[in-house]
């Protein structure tokens, strides 16, 4: 016997595999995709034929011919039965399917698909009734959905933002503070700040972010306002002992932390929950300059009328290069003194560049002051004439500079 030609048409077997993994709550079944998954792939056995049951017959495969026509026979002429070996080794036939059947249609003599009068399976292919095709594309349709779903579920990114942001606008009236002007008051203002972000933040987490990439630039966001909340407590416990090197630390810290806020929150869509925050941030920042500069101040000047007292103790030099050589040696150690301690101060939040620069004129002074006390250690006058006078110019600028930042005690009031 030819091999059975029947071939399943590609859109069933699609079908047939989605509804298996995702719609087989939708689909009520599908035709005998059971015993065909259960034989292997075999065709299943065909039912009894109709009829009573025919007389045992014998041959070398368990069948005989068919009996000469005559009154009585099947329909004449009838061809010579196929064997069929699936008879007698393939497993009994499955429970009819429940959910909805395919539509048989052969091209085969016999409509039974097998055996004179049966009424197996076709050997041709199948098409799939209008009942299964709409529950697969139901089927599929869910899917899709589904998927849809998952990837973008919750509120959109200007919803949130919206809601967020009215959240955000109730706290920020308690953050409203007025800047500190001394270390007790810097305290209770860093606490009250890193409080209320805090209360922020859980506030906003409890919210319904919405999905995917939006969802994650939501966290990311939390976590720059925690790291604000953090390092504004820790401004309020430095504050508290009072420390200037910790507190000009600390306040750095608010600000960098509290800008990748701003950064953050003006990408996404934020504004009360970003720049809403910035007053009570900027008067945090403003009153941590305020003492850190006060204190750097007072202790610049202190170093520099002690520079005075120390200069005063230096004998005046006698009519001898040496003597002369030596007292300018003395005098120039009492202002490296000055200036290292100067520079050893905490700088005051905001103020590097300015305090930079400053410094930087003052040690212009001390290298060239250097290089006329080796002119007259080496008894040339002449070079020393020529860089005193550029000494007297750098020092001009130092004190332009040390009188704009606030230290006239160390610029053109030296020493008062």
């Amino acid at each position: 016997m030819a091999d059975d030609p029947r071939t399943e048409p590609p859109s069933r077997a699609e079908l047939r595999a989605r509804l298996r993994r995702a719609a087989a709550d939708l689909a009520a079944g599908t035709h005998a995709a059971a015993g065909d998954t259960a034989t292997g792939g075999r065709r299943p056995a065909p039912p009894p034929p109709r009829g009573p049951a025919a007389p045992p017959r014998s041959g070398p495969f368990g069948s005989s011919p068919p009996p000469a026509p005559g009154p009585g026979s099947p329909a004449w002429p009838a061809p010579p039965p196929a064997p069929t070996p699936w008879a007698t080794t393939s497993p009994a036939p499955p429970p009819p399917p429940t959910g909805p059947q395919w539509v048989p249609r052969s091209a085969h003599p016999y409509a039974g698909g097998g055996s004179p009068g049966g009424g197996g399976p076709s050997s041709r292919g199948r098409r799939p009734t209008i009942v299964a095709v709409v529950a697969g594309v139901v089927a599929l349709a869910a899917i899709g959905a589904g998927i849809v779903l998952v990837a973008g579920g919750g509120p959109s990114r200007a919803e949130f933002a919206a809601d967020a942001d009215a959240v955000c606008a109730e706290g920020n009236d308690a953050l409203d503070l007025d800047e500190p002007t001394s270390y007790p008051e810097l305290a209770t203002a860093s606490t009250t700040l890193a409080g209320g972000i805090r209360d922020q933040v859980n506030a906003l987490g409890s919210l319904d972010a919405p999905g995917g990439a939006a969802g994650e630039a939501v966290d990311a966001f939390l976590a720059g306002l925690d790291r604000t909340a953090a390092a504004a407590g820790d401004l309020g416990d430095v504050a508290a002992s009072p420390d200037d090197p910790a507190t000009a630390r600390a306040a750095g810290e608010v600000d960098s932390s509290f800008q990748a806020v701003v950064d953050d929150g003006e990408a996404f869509g934020f504004r009360e929950c970003s720049l809403g925050l910035r007053p009570g941030v900027e008067a945090v920042l403003g009153g941590s300059h305020a003492v850190v500069k006060a204190s750097f101040v007072a202790s610049a000047e202190a170093a520099c009328r002690e520079a005075v007292r120390a200069l005063d103790a230096v004998p005046f030099p006698e009519d001898t290069a040496a003597s002369f050589a030596g007292f300018l040696d003395e005098t120039q150690a009492v202002f490296d003194t000055m200036i290292a301690e100067i520079a050893a101060l905490a700088v005051p939040p905001g103020d590097g560049d300015e305090v930079a620069a400053m410094m930087a004129a003052l040690e212009a002074v001390a290298v060239k002051s250097g290089e006329a006390v080796d002119a007259a250690y080496a008894d040339d006058f002449s070079r020393f004439d020529a860089l005193d006078q550029e000494v007297a110019q750098l020092w001009t600028a130092a004190d332009a500079k040390l009188d704009a930042y606030g230290l006239a005690a160390c610029g053109s009031n030296f020493g008062l």
